[in-house]
């Protein structure tokens, strides 16, 4: 799998827990126990989902899909516990689907294949 397929997948993860958090911390304040558990549901997902998935996208984008992989572990093990599924596979697929270093091309690069006769 190329680097831009794994970082348009990772955006989509990015957009979706957006949405899920935004329509989750509505709910817990339509419900009356927002004051409590909202804080601590944007505390999450801004420091493990925004922050860790935007620096995994941008190092996709750069062609350093180790390191970006590196940084999709610990969203990988949240979502899992908080039983976001979709968030999960999501996930999951640009970690065991992209190739490491030595294959992994910046966006718009091609790599090198010599002609062979």
């Amino acid at each position: 799998m190329e680097a831009d397929t794994c970082k348009t997948l990772v955006y989509a993860t990015r957009l979706l827990t957006t949405i899920t958090t935004a329509l989750l911390s509505v709910a817990l304040v339509v419900t009356g126990v927002g004051i409590i558990f909202v804080p601590v549901v944007l505390v999450i997902w801004y420091f493990v989902f925004w922050k860790m998935l935007k620096k995994a996208e941008a190092l996709y984008g750069a062609g350093k899909c180790r390191e970006a992989k590196d940084k999709l572990i610990i969203p990988l093990v949240v979502s899992i516990l908080l039983g976001g599924v979709i968030t999960f596979v999501l996930l999951l697929i640009p970690i065991v689907g992209c190739s490491d270093d030595e294959k992994c091309s910046p966006l718009g690069a091609t790599p090198y294949q010599p002609v062979t006769e």
